[in-house]
């Protein structure tokens, strides 16, 4: 219950920031942004705060490169901006793949 309602007011927050009913934390990137944050910190045997610091700073990570890309390209466009969030949440969607992968040890060979 607690998660539904957080993700439904970070959806409000964005879609009043950005003045776009379209605008989401997963369209955004900033989901992507915020489980590669998780993805990292459970790698590298963070505690339960540095988990939580580290999603929440890649989320918003994530959110200012959306920024910054869409008034670099298209000067507050609307179609540009939900683009440029759809690429930014691919990206950190195969840079969490690339971790799995990289910490999974069954699939590796063992010499």
């Amino acid at each position: 219950m607690f998660a539904g309602s957080g993700l439904a007011l970070a959806g409000a927050a964005l879609q009043g920031v950005f003045r776009n009913p379209l605008v989401g934390p997963q369209i955004m990137g900033v989901s992507s942004g915020a489980a590669f944050g998780g993805t990292l910190a459970i790698l590298l045997s963070l505690p339960r705060t540095g988990l939580l610091g580290t999603s929440f700073v890649f989320g918003l990570f994530a959110l200012i490169l959306v920024y910054g890309l869409n008034s670099l390209v298209a000067r507050r466009n609307i179609l540009a901006l939900v683009l440029a969030g759809v690429m930014i949440s691919g990206f950190f969607g195969a840079l969490v793949s690339l971790v799995q992968y990289l910490a999974d040890t069954e699939d590796k060979l063992q010499p």
